[in-house]
């Protein structure tokens, strides 16, 4: 489980990201967002196991896979699934993480 919770989605800017993609890639794009932040930003690129969440076979899951990384919603990086908005989101809540920590330890001496 990743270090966030839940994360902050802006209506307006998801529907204006997504406006190029077709209803399926939507769909299959909305969970692999959601896995990439359980996964603290890096999904493993394992298609059985992605297949499981979306509810399909990987034929279509490497037809969808190859048309959201071409149309740049998702990248691959050291055999995982990446999106860059959640690579600044969860880089920033570790950093916030750290400094609440730090600020703990400091507290506690």
């Amino acid at each position: 489980m990743g270090i966030l919770p839940w994360y902050k989605r802006e209506p307006h800017a998801a529907l204006a990201g997504m406006i190029q993609l077709t209803l399926e890639e939507r769909g299959a794009y909305n969970t692999i967002l959601d896995l990439i932040y359980m996964a603290d930003g890096a999904l493993p690129d394992e298609p059985a196991a992605i297949c499981k969440w979306l509810g399909t076979n990987t034929q279509r899951w490497r037809r969808i896979r190859a048309a959201l990384i071409k149309k740049k919603k998702l990248y691959v990086l050291g055999g995982h699934l990446r999106n860059e908005r959640a690579d600044r989101v969860i880089a920033n809540a570790h950093k916030k993480a750290r400094a609440r920590a730090a600020k703990r330890f400091s507290v506690v001496k």
